[in-house]
């Protein structure tokens, strides 16, 4: 995972791999008969720290716009530790975008996977955001599935710029852009 994150899908090599894992290229072969099954497990790992579990619970939550941050907040320190924890370190540097576009170019369902991940997100939004609206605290004649949308690609947009830095304290400078961002898109509405 960690060669596919920094190098890119097509740049790591047999040789790579088990150079970093110190496995044989039949042990490797193994249990993944294609570069190409690697890059699914890979995917589907990296992608298992951003699930959400209890969505309904962490709705529940959402009493005002406060308590909602709060909440967004801490299910993303949650992400980042997850993440971080998979790959075993406190920091990585890699290049999101060439690794999501070569792999999702490279095996299709991937792109599938990435997109339904996104709607789960965009409909948790949604479902905060209707809980505001019921709260009295969303602008009348404001839609929750567009602010949802419009937030998802607010922080979304946030966290490319991010990338293109260099970071010291990756999830502290994230928490940080997340809250910076939530702030801004309740100050647009």
């Amino acid at each position: 995972m960690q060669l596919f994150l920094q190098k890119g899908y097509k740049a790591v090599s047999y040789e790579n791999i088990t150079r970093k894992t110190r496995l044989s290229k039949g042990a490797i072969y193994h249990y993944f008969p294609s570069k190409q099954d690697l890059l699914v497990q890979t995917f589907e790992f990296l992608l298992e720290a951003a699930r959400q579990r209890d969505t309904a619970a962490l709705v529940a939550e959402v009493r005002d716009i406060p308590s909602f941050k709060r909440m967004y907040l801490r299910m993303k320190a949650r992400q980042l530790k997850s993440f971080y924890s998979r790959l075993n370190q406190k920091q990585l540097q890699f290049n999101k975008v060439l690794f999501f576009i070569e792999a999702i170019n490279e095996y299709h369902r991937l792109g599938e996977i990435v997109a339904d991940l996104l709607r789960q997100e965009v409909d948790f939004l949604r479902r905060c955001m209707e809980e505001l609206k019921k709260h009295r605290l969303i602008p009348a004649g404001k839609d929750p599935e567009s602010l949802a949308q419009g937030l998802f690609w607010m922080l979304d947009g946030a966290e490319n710029m991010l990338y293109i830095r260099k970071s010291r304290d990756q999830a502290r400078d994230y928490l940080a852009l997340y809250k910076k961002t939530l702030d801004l898109f309740f100050n647009l509405i």
